[in-house]
């Protein structure tokens, strides 16, 4: 009964912090990529934007996926969020005091991404222990729902209120949108349904070691190597395409 309870709790919960920390990551950064255009003019700034956000990812994701495996996700997940709310904290900080700089903005954005990609691998990791066999379909539905809601309405607003709103307003709604769903996640069972225990007395694999495994498995799978670079060229090349 409790259980069922917790499940239902997170079929709303789960989604709703996903939605409201991919909204207000995404109109930060289409508002912060206008005003690197504005500001600047120079496609060189913009395209170093899009690097400081998209490598760092690619960078750690192996990191970030040893580290869901291997320690407690809700705690990656949390100290994830709340990196990224400091970071920007520390921008709006700087942006009151001297203005936004480009090297303010390059440090905060490498900063979010990384931590944005840790909480993202963590919690969708996660997904298996908040729920049970006969829900893991709908609350996939509801987090895909939830990330297209995102992507789709983000932009449209940001450029509304680009004309109207500074800088400050779009760094205090990331804050703001970051903290709801720290909350909302702070408030799950990360551990309400466990699949699979690890064997105490089975030697933990070494990070590099399960690196190395991954790399070499993706090696023997040319398909899902090409599918992987596809994927990540044209997210790349689409991220300039809807700013520009």
């Amino acid at each position: 009964m409790v259980k069922l309870k917790k499940v239902k709790y997170h079929l709303w919960a789960f989604p709703i912090s996903k939605l409201t920390s991919s909204f207000g990551a995404l109109v930060y950064a289409f508002a912060i990529s206008l005003y690197i255009l504005k500001e600047t003019g120079s496609a060189t700034s913009f395209a170093l934007s899009l690097i400081c956000s998209a490598v760092p990812r690619v960078l750690v994701g192996p990191f970030a996926g040893y580290l869901a495996d291997n320690y407690s996700r809700k705690v990656i997940v949390l100290a994830g969020q709340n990196t990224s709310i400091v970071a920007i904290g520390g921008l709006l900080i700087v942006s009151l005091m001297s203005g936004l700089s480009l090297l303010a903005i390059y440090i905060s954005t490498v900063i979010t991404s990384i931590a944005s990609q840790f909480s993202g691998i963590s919690l969708s990791a996660s997904i298996t222990r908040l729920f049970d066999e006969s829900r893991i379909q709908r609350a996939m539905s509801l987090n895909q729902i939830s990330v297209s809601l995102s992507s789709i309405g983000s932009p449209v607003i940001a450029g509304l209120l680009y004309r109207y709103m500074s800088m400050s307003v779009f760094l205090i709604l990331y804050m703001a949108t970051s903290i709801i769903s720290v909350i909302l996640i702070s408030t799950m069972d990360f551990d309400l349904f466990i699949t699979r225990k690890s064997r105490t007395d089975e030697p933990k694999e070494s990070m590099w070691q399960s690196i190395r495994m991954g790399i070499s498995h993706l090696r023997d799978q040319p398909i899902i190597m090409t599918m992987l670079w596809v994927v990540f060229i044209v997210n790349f090349l689409f991220d300039a395409f809807q700013i520009g």
